[in-house]
């Protein structure tokens, strides 16, 4: 069984320290067991939206 998670970071997400926020974020995640399944661009609000999932024990 999986367990999911969606992350949603708002503005500014091509400025260098956005990126590196959002690298901290996901490796933070990923010690937690997530990982990413899927990445994308909301245009309108300018936001990436990261799905992670991880196993259920």
């Amino acid at each position: 069984m999986k367990n999911y998670k969606v992350l949603t970071e708002r503005g500014g997400v091509f400025k260098e320290t956005a990126s590196e926020k959002l690298e901290a974020t996901l490796n933070e995640h990923a010690a937690e067991g997530w990982r990413v399944v899927n990445c994308f661009w909301l245009t309108g609000s300018s936001s990436i939206v990261s799905v992670l999932e991880r196993d259920i024990d």
